[in-house]
């Protein structure tokens, strides 16, 4: 499912790692999720980097321009702060 993950949206800019592809629920080989043994959603993005539900929102993209169309004046790519890719 293609989806896009959101850092913030604050007067019409949003603020986003970009578009990717939702890859399930998955554990986290790295950060404070590590040894948890918990599953979170996980983001594959356009840029090849990983983004997780703990560290964003996230929705179907079309759903997502559907619904936000006439309040967001401006998108702002960011960068992912820590890539962390998913437990093989």
């Amino acid at each position: 499912m293609r989806v896009i993950a959101i850092e913030s949206i604050k007067d019409g800019i949003c603020r986003s790692y970009g578009e990717g592809e939702y890859i399930g629920y998955r554990e986290p080989n790295g950060g404070w999720m590590k040894d948890l043994g918990i599953k979170n959603p996980c983001i594959k993005l356009d840029s090849g980097k990983y983004v997780w539900g703990y560290q964003c929102w996230w929705g179907e993209t079309e759903k997502f321009y559907n619904a936000y169309k006439g309040l967001i004046k401006e998108i702002i790519i960011v960068d992912v702060d820590e890539n962390i890719e998913p437990k093989p």
